[in-house]
């Protein structure tokens, strides 16, 4: 990639935290298969598509689409308070606080871009890194739509989107972030991969299995180039 790095947004689940996705995806799957038997080959999909959009639009959508909608209050609730699911936690990716070193040293602001609400159990991850100025104010607008990363900028201040990257794991809000002009990097993780990114490869940039790799190709790892 080139270019200097004006500054980055960074997606929370599957990407600040690399597993978070995985453990979402494991959790609504249980919650579905209780109550009506599910293969998790046939959710996967559904859920695949539904990332990059607000939660309740994405769950009603989701639930709506198997004649589930007014199961909507209950697997809210349970993604909202999850803390583990089959033994494991949310937990912050490896490289996280390099990454975050490295972007301070080059005086690169760094936002989150997540669609989770505020009230997001595991949220609190956040808390050490972050205040609730360094959330981009996504409000109920979906990482879907290109206008959305325009707007939310210029809600915090930045009029130009030149140089921003978008670093997430949904195929679907890297495509509009291209489309809106930002660079995008997109993540892999044990939801989404490589194999996902081949049908949107003229919206994504690059890919990258780690946070350590995303750095490289920003080139604020250290001993990359600061411009």
């Amino acid at each position: 990639m080139t270019g200097p790095v004006r500054g980055v947004l960074l997606d929370f689940d599957g990407v600040i935290s690399g597993n978070a996705t995985g453990l979402l995806f494991g959790a609504t799957h249980a919650f579905i298969d209780r109550r009506a038997p599910m293969p998790e080959e046939c959710l996967l999909p559904l859920f695949k598509q539904i990332t990059a959009f607000p939660m309740r639009e994405a769950l009603t959508m989701m639930l709506s689409g198997i004649g589930m909608g007014d199961e909507f209050p209950a697997l809210a609730a349970e993604l909202g308070g999850l803390r583990e699911f089959g033994g494991r936690s949310p937990e912050l990716s490896e490289g996280f606080t390099e990454f975050l070193g490295g972007c301070a040293e080059r005086e690169i602001p760094v936002l989150v871009c997540s669609t989770m609400d505020r009230d997001t159990v595991r949220r609190a991850l956040l808390d050490p890194y972050f205040t609730a100025d360094d959330f981009l104010p996504l409000r109920s607008r979906s990482k879907a739509a290109p206008a959305t990363y325009v707007d939310a900028l210029a809600e915090v201040g930045v009029d130009e989107v030149e140089g921003w990257t978008l670093v997430d794991d949904s195929p679907f809000a890297l495509r509009a972030a291209k489309l809106a002009g930002l660079r995008t990097v997109m993540v892999t993780n044990e939801v989404f991969t490589e194999e996902d990114a081949r049908p949107h490869r003229r919206f994504v940039d690059e890919c990258a299995g780690s946070l350590p790799e995303v750095a490289a190709l920003l080139g604020i790892a250290d001993g990359g180039p600061h411009e």
